[in-house]
Parts: structure tokens; sequence; C-alpha cells
């Protein structure tokens, strides 16, 4: 094993991953309840229940994604060792965590929130990116073409989805800016989507890049 810091790095995130992909089944979960939540009466009861439930989906979905990004930042931190991209990669992560303060600092602007929501997606854009370049890195110095081949595809394809994601949340956000409960319900389903489909393009990728490192 010419890498151990990077496959353990890269299994970790492999791991965080897959922790990320159940969050976003929740969200697409939390959407579908917001839909339903907004065909009923608003001041009913159930319409209350409803309301409470999509809030404990959306609270699980939020505390598997902080596990996930733990997770991630010790694999980014432990695969930079053998691997520069990652270091970009880190930083990316850091600016993700600076807009994450920004929008809690301003927890009362809704413009604040919006931007650095947006924000932050773009970031975690670049920390996949550059995660993935790190591996088709690795995969240079091990000769190993075909996974440098399917790194620059895979990557391609996620930028693409995940700009679709981004764009989706920015949809929902002007809705949500409305009242729009149903469209920000719709809209929420849809990001999930194209985020599940991107999660299980990364987990392939990041799947062989282990074996592969662990050679």
């Amino acid at each position: 094993m010419r890498f151990p810091n990077a496959q353990k790095g890269v299994s970790r995130i492999y791991r965080a991953e897959i922790i990320a992909l159940i969050a976003s089944v929740l969200m697409v979960v939390s959407g579908v309840i917001l839909i339903v939540e907004a065909t009923l009466d608003a001041d009913s009861d159930a319409a209350g229940a409803v309301g409470t439930i999509s809030l404990v989906v959306l609270i699980m979905s939020l505390i598997a994604m902080i596990v996930a990004f733990f997770i991630e930042l010790a694999g980014i931190i432990s695969a930079k060792k053998d691997e520069g991209s990652f270091n970009i990669a880190l930083i990316c992560v850091m600016i993700g965590i600076v807009a994450s303060v920004v929008s809690t600092i301003f927890a009362d602007n809704d413009v604040v929130q919006d931007v650095t929501e947006i924000f932050s997606r773009v970031a975690n854009i670049g920390v996949t990116v550059f995660i993935i370049q790190g591996i088709c890195n690795l995969s240079v110095r091990l000769k190993d073409q075909a996974m440098l081949e399917k790194g620059n595809k895979v990557m391609y394809a996620i930028v693409i989805v995940q700009v679709l994601s981004l764009i989706a949340i920015i949809i929902g956000t002007i809705f949500h800016s409305k009242g729009g409960l149903m469209t920000t319900g719709i809209i929420a389903i849809i990001a999930g989507i194209i985020d599940i489909v991107a999660y299980f393009m990364y987990l392939s990728y990041l799947s062989k890049a282990r074996r592969m490192l662990e050679a």
C-alpha cells in the first residue's frame, strides 16, 4: 500500500457519503410531508401533527449531515498527507464552515440565510471536485488509467447534477419567501432526488478508489 493515509481518508469519505445519502433521502421524505401539510387545513390538528413530523424528519436529516461532515473532514485531513488536492478540498470545507457561522450569526435575516445556503452549496461542490481530483492524481501516480478516466467523467457529471440541485434550491428559496408551501415541498423533493443521483455516482467512484488504494 503506497498511500496509506489516502486510503484511510478515502474510506472515511466513503462512509461519510453513505450517511449524507441517508440525509438526502430524509430530505425527500420531509418534502413529501410538506406537500401533505399544504393540502390540510392550516388550523387543523392534523396539519399541526404533520408539521411536527416534518420538523422531526428535517432535524434527523440535519443531524445525519453534521455527522457526515465531521467524518468527511477527518477523511480529507488524513488524505491530504498523501495528495495535495485534498488541501484545496479542505479549504472549501473551511469556506463552508464560515458560511454556516455567518448564517448562525444572522439567523433572523432571511436574505443572509438564503445567500449563505447557496454559498455553502457552492463550497460543497468544490469539496467534491477536489476530492475527485485528488483521487485522479493518485490514479496517475499508481498508473491506473481507467480510474483516471472514470474520475474525470464522474467529476463532470456530479458538477452538472449538483448545479441543477443548487438551481432547484434557489427556486425553492424564492417560492418559500412567498409562502408557497406546496411549491417548496416539490422543489425539496426535486433537489433531494438530484442529490441522491449524485451520491450514487460519487459512492461508486469512492468505492473503486478504496480498492485501488488498498492494492
